[in-house]
């Protein structure tokens, strides 16, 4: 095997790595899982950190970074979004709402997929989107352990967007029980003055959510209150969910 492609291999092979754990990881954890030195993974995190794909989360730790995303969000797009597609077209035409399909990787919301209403904001595909206050990063994170949550509150801190955002770790923990116990994630003008969405969690073959739907809307231009289109969305991600073989492993 030459040199380069040595190299290559060693850094799909970090990559692979850094993908394993939701939490950025240290140096002498990642030479660890790959067999390889210090210095030789060193040399390799900072090359894919030059391109983008890692990035260092300060004190020597590493994550994957936004160009793997962005890479892996393609990727992506032909198993979740294809599946996801006319399910969402059909629920935009149904509701006249914007439809978004997003998931949650290192803490961060990312849009995937996307079916623009005639009247709402558009967020686009690969958008970094605000995972406290949007109905997607809410409704994925009312799947969260508890564990994972309190990692949530130390590396993503609550940042109120409007007057009418949740402002306190007490309140927004309150409002994911509340998420949980209804089944989807609700924000009326808490992401954006004006606009409401409902988010519903999509879970795939393993029992995993992996993603969430989600409806937006300008509230004034709506015939009805947002929530009154709970019943659609929770069917329509629970079909998504199946076609993902959610369901089909339960009696394994």
């Amino acid at each position: 095997m030459s040199a380069s492609i040595q190299v290559l291999t060693r850094a799909m092979q970090l990559l692979e790595i850094l993908t394993r754990k939701d939490a950025p990881m240290c140096l002498a954890e990642i030479a660890e899982a790959s067999g390889l030195p210090k210095s030789s993974a060193h040399r390799i995190l900072m090359a894919l950190e030059a391109e983008g794909y890692v990035r260092s989360e300060g004190q020597g730790t590493y994550a994957v970074g936004m160009s793997m995303i962005c890479l892996a969000g393609k990727v992506v797009r032909r198993g979740i979004v294809f599946q996801a597609a006319r399910f969402m077209r059909e629920l935009r035409d149904l509701t006249q709402c914007s439809v978004y399909l997003s998931t949650v990787n290192n803490f961060e919301l990312v849009y995937l997929h996307r079916a623009p209403g005639p009247i709402a904001p558009v967020n686009d595909i690969g958008y970094i989107g605000d995972i406290y206050y949007g109905t997607g990063g809410r409704a994925i994170l009312s799947t969260y352990s508890e564990q994972q949550i309190e990692e949530l509150f130390l590396r993503r801190p609550l940042t109120p967007r409007t007057d009418l955002s949740l402002k306190t770790r007490e309140a927004f923990l309150e409002e994911l029980e509340c998420t949980r116990k209804r089944g989807y994630a609700r924000s009326v003008g808490e992401y954006l003055v004006g606009v409401s969405g409902i988010g519903a969690p999509i879970y795939d073959y393993t029992g995993e959510c992996v993603a969430a739907l989600s409806l937006s809307a300008v509230a004034s231009t709506i015939p009805c209150d947002i929530e009154d289109y709970a019943g659609v969305l929770l069917r329509t991600a629970e079909e998504i969910s199946q076609w993902l073989g959610y369901g089909k492993n339960a009696s394994a």
